[in-house]
């Protein structure tokens, strides 16, 4: 049994069919960052970089609250931040927090 299970790559190329069929095959949680709703920007920020560390910031607290809940093979995509390979070490360290 996997904790999480990453896909990253470019438009086009299949990764929410392969998450639907990982999510299928493992029984997990599937979810993909441009899930988290779109929202309302003050006007006096800079609307890329807020909405980027807001969307960065909320999977992270998802795929941790997931985690905590008990869920296995936690399914995630669509994250083209090059921050992708610091999640593990995010986790790890918020877990041993708890």
């Amino acid at each position: 049994m996997k904790d999480y299970i990453f896909i990253i790559g470019a438009s086009g190329i299949g990764k929410t069919t392969l998450a639907r069929e990982l999510y299928k095959h493992y029984n997990g949680v599937y979810f993909e960052q441009n899930m988290i709703p779109e929202f309302g920007i003050p006007n006096n920020v800079d609307e890329g970089k807020f909405e980027e560390e807001i969307m960065w910031e909320s999977s992270i607290l998802l795929l941790k609250y997931f985690y905590d809940k008990g869920l296995k093979n936690i399914i995630a995509l669509d994250f083209n931040d090059i921050r992708t390979r610091e999640i593990p070490q995010i986790l790890k360290a918020q877990t041993l927090l708890h």
